[in-house]
């Protein structure tokens, strides 16, 4: 019946089911379910017509129907001869958070037996927290809360009380609560004591807290301790760090859950310490802390307070795993006193696979801080490891528009001069088997008629870091064409050379008159695309390429490095 019967469904049947002493409580039960304003008047009719423990059954639902129809039959319930009843009225009254009952059920409270007044307090604390909860009132329900602390005998009455202060009271109730300590003592109310200071909010009432710990019990200093990590205010950091330094290793494991839980730069120095206790649970315990913190001040976007810590752990972890996170964390931000630590990860044997392109971000963070030397040393390291393709992506994406003492673009390789001639007209087709210049004995002197327009050799210098030719804007934005790019280069001794092309879109290459590589093919400029093995004599050595247009764009890039992938020693021969 109750998943199906409507409001103002008749429920007489199951009203009279109530006077069945054998289906009475299935009866209630249902009405109870329905919770329907109905069902809840045939609740409220029944009050006192029945015994005092169906009357408090009742009640009970009633409470938990919360309809406003029925608070007068409850309220006259609150003056019934049972205290059981009356407690029950006081619970079916509290979700109103009406601030004139509360004199009523102070009263019901004040006349309960040793069996009900639980219930009977109960009652009146529930009514204080609607009250709360409403808004406008704050002072009465602060008032019931204070005066259940001094009438009610019950620790868990008391509790009661305090959590209710905890949740919505102010630096005024701290007395309050240490009073009650006094009064009934750590043993019986210590632990709801220190969940309500828990719960206490406002700078206000963080001093208060601050200004009565000294005095409170001994016994609730450390359970207080990690509550003033909870706050996470640096105004509780001298009273957290004194307790790490306790010789009480209950304080310092205090100190440590506090630490943890506040979350602030300030505890990297004190957990540091801690994760050199003499306890190994602790320092165990502190290490893994920090490293946890390390990563939620990383995720915070608190670089400098990651890196102390990470730098921290590094120093104090034996997990090379552990150790290498913290290098790979550090070369994101380097603090002062990082530097060290990164250079000798790189020089470590057991980190040799840590990837040289991190050293480049490094040496960006140090040019940013204005540590030049230590950034020089950085870039150098990296630059004796640019074997790869993604270590010289990794320089430029850092480096590349920074103002440095030397040339990058020369030192990574990169051919930025040229001598460059076109449009010629191109099909695909046609790949590279049609003569325009002479290719590969080219006249840098000769003129080429097309389409009644004069081509002449042209010189171009790219200011471009990574060398990019764009040929949209030194030959013009056409189709279907190709154009070429002459250059002549000088190494001090006969070498097996690596060109390194990008193109956009197909590429020929010849050294020294010498066809070493082509590709007829339709895409974008990438670093280093292609590798076309060659050898490069003693002295100059000429380097020829076709590039190639369909649409879009149109241009090319050429590294030079060794046969291992470094690059290239050379001068351009202008």
């Amino acid at each position: 019946v109750p998943f199906v019967a409507p409001d103002q469904f008749d429920l007489g049947p199951i009203a009279r089911l109530l006077d069945n002493p054998d289906m009475r409580e299935k009866a209630r039960a249902a009405l109870e379910e329905m919770k329907t304003p109905s069902a809840a008047a045939v609740l409220a009719d029944s009050l006192g017509r029945y015994d005092a423990d169906f009357t408090r059954a009742c009640l009970l639902a009633l409470a938990r129907v919360q309809d406003e129809h029925t608070l007068p039959a409850v309220k006259a319930m609150t003056d019934h001869g049972d205290p059981a009843v009356r407690s029950a009225a006081a619970r079916a009254l509290a979700w109103t958070g009406d601030v004139l009952l509360i004199r009523r059920l102070e009263g019901v409270a004040n006349r309960a037996d040793a069996e009900t007044a639980w219930e009977a307090y109960d009652g009146l604390l529930r009514l204080a927290d609607a009250i709360a909860e409403r808004g406008g009132n704050w002072q009465h329900a602060i008032g019931v809360y204070r005066h259940v602390l001094a009438e009610a005998e019950d620790p868990i009455t008391l509790g009661g009380a305090l959590n209710g202060l905890g949740r919505f009271g102010d630096e005024t109730v701290v007395p309050d609560i240490l009073a009650a300590l006094d009064e009934h003592g750590v043993e019986a109310i210590g632990q709801p004591a220190v969940v309500a200071m828990d719960r206490l909010k406002g700078m206000n009432t963080h001093r208060a807290l601050l200004e009565a710990y000294p005095d409170m019990p001994e016994e609730l200093h450390p359970p207080m301790i990690q509550s003033f990590g909870h706050k996470q205010e640096s105004l509780f950091m001298p009273v957290i760090e004194e307790a790490a330094a306790s010789e009480d290793p209950a304080m310092r494991w205090a100190a440590l859950h506090a630490l943890l839980a506040a979350e602030l730069p300030e505890s990297v120095d004190s957990l540091t310490a801690l994760a050199e206790d003499e306890d190994d649970e602790i320092a165990e315990a502190a290490l893994e802390g920090l490293a946890d913190m390390a990563s939620r001040f990383r995720q915070m976007g608190a670089r400098d307070e990651a890196s102390m810590a990470y730098l921290a752990v590094h120093g104090l972890t034996d997990d090379d795993e552990l150790r290498r996170v913290a290098v790979e964390r550090l070369t994101e931000h380097p603090v002062p006193g990082a530097f060290e630590v990164i250079m000798e990860a790189f020089d470590d044997d057991d980190m040799e696979d840590l990837s040289p392109a991190l050293l480049a971000g490094v040496a960006r963070e140090l040019i940013n801080a204005d540590r030049h030397e230590e950034a020089q040393d950085a870039i150098d390291r990296v630059l004796d490891r640019a074997d790869s393709t993604p270590v010289v992506e990794a320089i430029l994406q850092h480096l590349g528009d920074v103002e440095l003492d030397f040339d990058l673009s020369d030192r990574l390789g990169f051919v930025r001069s040229w001598k460059i001639v076109g449009p010629f007209p191109w099909d695909e087709d046609d790949g590279f088997t049609v003569t325009h210049v002479d290719q590969p004995d080219v006249d840098l002197d000769a003129t080429y008629t097309v389409d009644d327009e004069e081509l002449r050799w042209e010189r171009v210098r790219t200011e471009d870091v990574a060398g990019h030719i764009n040929l949209m804007g030194v030959v013009g934005p056409h189709t279907h064409c190709a154009a070429y790019a002459w250059t002549t280069v000088h190494v001090e001794e006969e070498i097996d050379v690596i060109l390194q092309i990008g193109s956009d879109d197909g590429v020929k290459a010849w050294v020294n008159g010498e066809a070493v590589h082509e590709h007829n093919i339709d895409r974008g400029v990438s670093l280093d695309a292609d590798q076309a093995p060659a050898t490069f004599q003693e002295g100059e050595n000429e380097i020829l390429m076709q590039i190639t247009q369909n649409l879009g764009g149109w241009g090319f890039c050429l590294r030079l490095t060794d046969a291992d992938g470094m690059p290239l020693e050379f001068e351009v021969v202008e």
